[in-house]
């Protein structure tokens, strides 16, 4: 496009001169009709001419690009054209070329408009008239292409008044195939837009329309319209009140577009970024409550070590005896609260192995039915010939006692019925789609898990994070129940789908995919006692309270005790008596150097060497990057005293 000239932008001519006034002729020039285009930019100046335009106006294309169209325009004729640009319609101009000779000329205006619905510029179809016969023959013919036009615009067009109904002046055939309506039906008035509109969205659409009205600007609206089929489709609607020359409103003029599939595709990609925030917040949380529980188990081996060593330092008889047990006391019951954590980490496994679920449900059913509420009755339906699952009995006993105790608390208080189940399904990836998984599950066979209660269900406003950690609806409680759950679901490879009405219960679904093979299971050496004194033994931990207990455990079973706070020292140590150290107690997690390189490193200065790990983490979870032959042993933070000088002898006690 050629840019305009500052006296371009100030509406003089071309040249910047005045020109002549032309005395105008009392008829118009006779010509044949004749059609051309152009398009103007939001400021009137021309963007595109044909050349057809070019020759009616007996002036070069190249003189007309950056020109304004009004410089063409006889001045009566001028307002009606500005009139049209935003809003467009069809004027009778006069206009005149360099020559100064005026033609009469039908020029229909299009306007331009953005996908925000801002005016762009427009586009003028001329028509060249001749004598009054030729311009209703132009006219006739312009409306039928018009009328073609608007009938093959993607969308519905219509032209209606502003009344209760929306009722329709004119409205394209398009909207057949959109409602399933004929054409006739709304031009006759037995059917409007306003009918077919869902009723929540009638108010909000009426109250858009006037409020754009009183500002006499354009609206988008978006509501919802009862489709062909009987389904609500979702419809973007840009219109405008079109005016008479005093300023009152004649009708409204605009277009419907179908958005439903581009609503559905957004809703999708809206949950699938919900379903990605919370799954990252859940990782994220995992991940603090599992370095939460590990140094909470390094801070529990300080108090559960301290407690027992001042237990055997003083007599039976000693007033303080009995607060050292409860300070014990305490600090186990505080280890269930590290368990949960871990669970709810997905490092929370023990031993996984093959296991019929049935045969363990049915060894948890008399604890359970023991511990129940007297007005709650547990039943329970399992299945015949399940295939095995890879399960922790640990982590699964406590994945079933926290499903169940969390129906019953439920019930309120209430009678009621809480039921197990169990049976084999094979499930497809819509079935999948619906799971709380930790990665993608592929189809096939499981073994489902469902506890389910006839309580009053969970409200659907809570259900999102019924998994949260710490979220409770009871006034007592950590609020860590179903987020262990979740833990230990997504530690055994499983999912899981919380299923509620109100009124009607809830229904809890664990998948546990079949069995393949057994877990690994690090070697660990039988039971044999031994005597301690005498041999040496290497202690790594980050922790200055975990060395502290171990160093007078074992000092006092008359072992030589080396202390190794960080991997570098250890390996320091190791390597200046290679040789002479019986047995590495090696902490797991420690910032530098963690414990799997420097297991590594030890066996290559002794292939020989022992090695004793140790983590607040589960054995399942801290040995899976250990080979079989890397470790004697596995000690599970917190430990105590005794706990360690017993794994220790039995570490020492087989001869390689």
């Amino acid at each position: 496009m050629v840019e305009p000239s500052d006296a371009q932008r100030r509406g003089e001519s071309h040249d910047g001169l005045e020109r002549p006034r032309v005395p105008e002729s009392p008829e118009a020039r006779p010509l044949p009709r004749d059609e051309a285009l152009w398009q103007v930019d939001e400021r009137g100046f021309l963007s595109y001419v044909d050349g057809r335009f070019s020759e009616l106006l007996a002036t070069p294309v190249g003189e007309l690009l950056g020109r304004r169209v009004l410089d063409f325009v006889d001045e009566g004729g001028r307002d009606a054209l500005v009139a049209c640009r935003e809003r467009g319609g069809v004027v009778d101009l006069k206009l005149r070329g360099r020559g100064g000779a005026p033609f009469w000329a039908m020029v229909q205006v299009t306007p331009l408009n953005d996908a925000q619905g801002l005016h762009r510029g427009c586009i003028g179809h001329v028509t060249a008239l001749g004598g009054p016969d030729s311009r209703e023959r132009a006219l006739r013919e312009s409306e039928e292409r018009f009328r073609t036009l608007v009938e093959n615009v993607p969308g519905v067009v219509y032209l209606c008044r502003n009344d209760e109904r929306f009722s329709m002046l004119y409205i394209s055939r398009a909207i057949e195939s959109l409602v399933g309506i004929p054409v006739a039906e709304f031009l006759e008035d037995r059917v409007s837009l306003g009918e077919l509109m869902h009723p929540e969205d009638v108010e909000k659409v009426r109250r858009l329309v006037n409020a754009a009205l009183l500002e006499k600007r354009q609206y988008v609206l978006e509501y919802r319209l009862r489709g062909a089929s009987g389904t609500w489709l979702h419809i973007e609607e840009h219109g405008q009140g079109v005016f008479d020359e005093w300023g009152a409103l004649r009708y409204l003029e605009g277009t419907l577009i179908d958005v439903t599939s581009r609503r559905q595709s957004e809703e999708e990609r809206r949950q699938f970024g919900e379903c990605l925030e919370r799954s990252r917040k859940l990782e994220s949380l995992a991940a603090l409550a599992g370095g939460v529980a590990h140094d909470f188990n390094n801070l529990l081996v300080g108090v559960i070590g301290y407690a027992d060593l001042a237990l055997e330092s003083v007599e039976e008889s000693h007033p303080g005896r009995e607060m050292m047990r409860r300070i014990r006391a305490s600090a186990l019951r505080a280890t269930e609260l590290t368990d949960q954590l871990l669970a709810y980490s997905g490092r929370g496994r023990f031993i996984v192995r093959a296991h019929d679920l049935n045969e363990l449900l049915r060894s948890y059913l008399a604890a359970l039915r023991t511990t129940a509420p007297g007005e709650v009755a547990l039943r329970h339906e399992l299945g015949e010939r399940l295939p095995p699952i890879q399960a922790d009995r640990t982590q699964l006993s406590q994945l079933v006692a926290n499903l169940v105790s969390n129906a019953w608390e439920s019930l309120e208080g209430r009678a009621g019925v809480v039921t197990l189940r169990s049976r084999a399904e094979r499930l497809s990836p819509a079935q999948l789609g619906n799971l709380e998984t930790a990665s993608e599950l592929d189809p096939g066979e499981y073994v489902v898990l469902e506890v389910e209660d006839n309580g009053p269900g969970i409200p659907s406003g809570l259900r999102r994070r019924i998994f949260d950690p710490f979220f409770t609806t009871k006034l007592t409680g950590r609020g860590l129940g179903l987020a262990a759950v979740l833990g230990i679901v997504r530690g055994h490879g499983a999912g899981i789908e919380v299923l509620s009405e109100k009124e009607r219960g809830t229904r809890v679904r664990v998948c546990f995919p079949v069995a393949a093979q057994d877990g690994f299971e690090p070697r660990l050496p039988p039971s044999a006692l031994t005597t301690l004194a005498g041999r040496t033994v290497l202690v790594v931990d980050d922790d200055e309270g975990v060395r502290s207990v171990a160093q007078l455990a074992l000092t006092g079973a008359g072992v030589e005790v080396l202390l190794a706070s960080h991997g570098q020292e250890a390996l320091e140590l190791f390597a200046s008596r290679p040789s002479e150290v019986d047995l590495v107690v090696l902490d797991l997690s420690m910032p530098g150097i963690g414990g799997r390189d420097v297991c590594g490193a030890v066996h290559r200065l002794n292939p020989r060497a022992r090695i004793l790990l140790s983590s607040g983490f589960d054995e399942g979870v801290a040995t899976v990057d250990f080979g079989p032959a890397e470790l004697i042993g596995f000690l599970k933070k917190p430990y105590s005293p005794a706990e360690l000088l017993e794994r220790v002898t039995r570490s020492l006690g087989e001869e390689e």
